[in-house]
């Protein structure tokens, strides 16, 4: 009974994260920063860019505290661009460190000598800490009123760790018959996980293990045993 109001209790703090980080998605996107600038005829040069609604920005960096010259051609408008030429394609690429609120829809469960090969999506979720990379590709193209329009791509890839607490179902099935009640046991999860996605809603892959938290975890044939799992998160920093 206490371990399932744990979890309930659990389960609630991690919805109202969850609103927060939802919330916070509306906004998340291109914002004023360093980032990496590539495009096709030059070397990589590191920029600070100043965004809002309708313009872009880029300023040619000294160091990490000082910004100069913007830089030509790429700092126009984001929607009709006045232009006699179509500019060049470029891209904008930043670093950070990710935490995100991340939850295994499933896990795959290998094979033993009691059961064969499991999937189970019992409730669970975990905080993820990761080294993330955003880049935005920006491009032209050309309306039938003749006006070149930019248009920008965002694409996310990180990787890291994430930990968290679980459920899974107790019985004599998962134990060899050690146990004879059937209920739903805590477990803290962790593991390793690879994300990726064009928003702040990212889907990943988890290899993780399981720890039982009572004192059945001698008897439950997959503790700490290895499993693969389909992860989604949801962001939590800029």
């Amino acid at each position: 009974m206490k371990a399932g109001i744990t979890l309930i209790v659990c389960g609630i703090v991690a919805m109202c994260t969850s609103c927060t980080a939802i919330k916070h998605a509306n906004t998340h996107g291109l914002q004023d920063g360093s980032y990496v600038l590539k495009t096709q005829h030059s070397p990589p040069v590191r920029v600070y860019a100043t965004v809002s609604e309708d313009s872009l920005i880029l300023y040619t960096r000294i160091n990490h505290t000082e910004a100069i010259n913007p830089v030509p051609v790429l700092s126009t408008g984001m929607d009709v661009l006045q232009l006699d030429a179509k500019p060049e394609p470029f891209s904008l690429i930043k670093t950070s460190i990710d935490l995100d609120l991340t939850t295994v829809l499933f896990k795959y469960r290998f094979n033993n000598s009691t059961l064969p090969n499991q999937l189970s999506s019992n409730l669970n979720f975990a905080f993820y800490c990761g080294y993330r990379h955003d880049y935005f590709k920006f491009r032209v193209v050309k309306d039938p009123l003749m006006n070149y329009k930019r248009q920008i791509r965002h694409f996310e890839f990180d990787m890291g760790v994430f930990a968290g607490l679980g459920s899974t179902t107790m019985n004599p099935s998962v134990t060899n018959d050690r146990i004879t009640v059937e209920y739903d046991g805590i477990v803290f999860q962790k593991g390793f996980a690879f994300f990726a996605g064009s928003s702040n809603v990212t889907i990943g892959l988890g290899i993780g293990t399981d720890g039982l938290m009572d004192r059945n975890r001698k008897h439950w044939i997959y503790q700490e045993k290895p499993w693969i799992g389909v992860m989604i998160g949801l962001n939590l920093s800029d």
